[in-house]
């Protein structure tokens, strides 16, 4: 079936897709990576990988499967690279994803462990059920509902000691 016509007409629904969803995918993507660097390269990951599913069959729901590929992927890059941080400023023409945010909040997940993030970023900016986000992230939904309890618990300390050292220096948050 490659290259007929049924083929032609999915290279088109996911370009269609791509074209409808790419900045929020790339928000998803740097959210979930901590960084935009990391964001960037994790979004061409997910997008080749669509395209190579899109290509061979018909895809029913692409914002999940996009989803599913992409958290599975950030899984993989963060047991690949533990202990590596990134360092340094933006390369030259590199192009970085913007969007509305409180930098405080962004900056505290940044810090959660990348399962927490994950668990988190699906559930609280994707609006995931539970059982989706266990789906996705391959594990049981009480380990899902442990990363939330830990990464929540987390973010509430980060952001009370932020405003408190907001309120001892006499600035405003």
């Amino acid at each position: 079936m490659y290259g007929g016509a049924g083929s032609k007409e999915r290279e088109g629904q996911a370009a269609a897709f791509v074209e409808g969803n790419y900045a929020r995918l790339a928000i998803l993507a740097t959210v979930l990576s901590g960084n935009e660097h990391d964001g960037a390269d994790l979004l061409h990951g997910t997008l080749e990988r669509l395209y190579a599913k899109w290509k061979g069959a018909e895809v029913e729901k692409p914002w999940a499967l996009a989803k599913t590929i992409m958290v599975r992927l950030n899984i993989d890059r963060y047991r690949k690279h533990r202990r590596e941080q990134l360092t340094g400023a933006a390369p030259d023409g590199a192009v970085l994803v913007s969007f509305d945010h409180d930098d405080r909040l962004v900056e505290a997940v940044r810090l959660l462990p990348a399962r927490q993030r994950t668990a988190v970023v699906l559930r609280y900016f994707e609006d995931m059920a539970l059982d989706d986000i266990a789906r996705t992230m391959g594990c049981s939904q009480g380990t899902v509902r442990s990363h939330l309890s830990r990464g929540l618990a987390t973010l509430r300390t980060a952001l009370s000691d932020l405003e408190d050292d907001s309120m001892e220096s006499g600035t405003q948050t």
